[in-house]
């Protein structure tokens, strides 16, 4: 006891004597354990504390893959089949993001929505704190236009006015109804600023994968695996009755939202059938075996002997240590697989678009309520007016992502304007 006494006495005089090292020793330890305490309360939040939503071991998150992309958004007429036919869950909704330009309160903003159909909230178990939630009338082609705001988007954008719940604001150009501010305690995705509904964009083709991913809870009694058999079957008779139109969807993921935050149980290892000699591969020992087993892949070159290693290449090395050749067939490979999905869904999109080249644009159509064109496309295809599809096609920079959305769009705001006349 003595002698720990006097080291601590040694080791105060000695911190007192060198100001500078006890000064950067106290930086790096209080550094250190921010930092520890930072990383533990990411973990905490994400990995360990249950999700803050009523019963949340009976929400699900789901989507749709194919044999070459991963994960694939829900067309809108397959969301409403599943929530029809399921006999697994007692709600579901889809979910994805939405950007809009609101107007008329303050200067100009670019606002990142969400856009739900009228259960979001109903699964989720959160009601608004003002106002009302959506109702299913909502949720139809040709119903007004009503949004939710998040709490703090209440207290920032409109100072907590109390009487919010019935005013107008508009977004791309059309005025929306404030029916409720959502609970400050509901965290999902972020909150975003708003919500808007999915049913009065009239997204009603099959084969366009924009509704977004669905969240659904359990009911009583039903276990994962068997929502999972569930949604299978449904989708097997969706490929039956629809196959031109979801010929590219073979399967549907069921998650728990806790494992789709997280990532266990997601897939991240897509299989591509480019080559007959390239499987799914589990590590890249496996890929280099695979490599120095391979002898005639058409697009390998032919390796001299003095290219060819004398020893096996330690893991360590790979895939550095390989010839160029190898390295180069290498990186070749890892391109097909990591753009093979993209690369497809590019390919189907323009064979669309040339079938859609005729199509006329109306003379109403209005670009800037096209949500997901940039500001700079808006008012370039604004600019010149093109009369149809086709023409659009060749302006310089109209890519066939933004000519996609025109095309959708055309539908929708047709659909609007017939129902605005009703």
């Amino acid at each position: 006891m003595t002698n720990l006494i006097q080291d601590l006495i040694y080791g105060f005089r000695w911190f007192r004597t060198h100001p500078a090292f006890t000064l950067l020793s106290v930086l790096t330890l209080a550094a250190g354990i921010g930092l520890n305490t930072a990383m533990f309360s990411v973990i905490y939040t994400v990995l360990i504390s249950p999700l803050p939503y009523p019963e949340a071991d009976r929400l699900v998150w789901m989507n749709e893959s194919s044999e070459e992309v991963p994960n694939l958004w829900v067309s809108c007429p397959n969301f409403q089949d599943w929530r029809t036919r399921n006999q697994s869950f007692a709600g579901m909704s889809l979910f994805r993001g939405w950007s809009v330009n609101m107007t008329g309160v303050g200067e100009t903003e670019s606002v990142d929505a969400r856009m739900v159909t009228a259960d979001y909230f109903r699964v989720m178990r959160f009601a608004p704190v003002m106002g009302r939630d959506f109702s299913d009338e909502d949720d139809k082609p040709g119903a007004a236009p009503v949004t939710i705001i998040s709490y703090a988007f209440w207290q920032e954008r409109f100072g907590g006015d109390p009487q919010i719940v019935g005013q107008s604001v508009t977004l791309d150009d059309r005025s929306y109804t404030i029916i409720g501010v959502m609970h400050p305690e509901f965290k999902h995705h972020g909150p975003p600023p708003l919500w808007l509904l999915v049913g009065p964009m009239n997204w009603n083709n099959r084969d366009v994968r924009i509704g977004g991913n669905v969240i659904a809870r359990l009911k009583p009694g039903v276990s994962l695996d068997q929502a999972r058999t569930d949604m299978q079957r449904i989708s097997q008779d969706l490929r039956r009755e629809y196959p031109g139109q979801n010929a590219g969807a073979t399967n549907v993921h069921v998650l728990s939202l806790q494992d789709s935050i997280t990532g266990d149980g997601v897939r991240r290892q897509p299989r591509f059938g480019l080559r007959e000699e390239l499987r799914t591969l589990d590590d890249a020992s496996l890929f280099a075996e695979w490599l120095a087993s391979t002898p005639d892949l058409s697009s390998r070159p032919e390796r001299s002997e003095a290219e060819e290693p004398a020893v096996p290449l330690p893991l360590s090395s790979f895939p550095f240590a390989l010839p160029s050749s190898q390295r180069n067939e290498l990186k070749s490979v890892e391109t097909e697989i990591k753009y093979a999905g993209y690369l497809d869904q590019q390919k189907k999109s323009i064979e669309k678009l040339k079938k859609a080249e005729q199509r006329t644009i109306p003379e109403w159509f209005n670009y800037k309520a096209v949500s997901g064109l940039s500001r700079e496309m808006q008012e370039k295809l604004t600019r010149v007016r093109p009369s149809t599809i086709g023409q659009a096609s060749r302006i310089p920079g109209v890519t066939p992502a933004a000519l996609t959305l025109v095309n959708v769009y055309i539908e929708i705001q047709a659909a609007n304007r017939t129902a605005l006349q009703h």
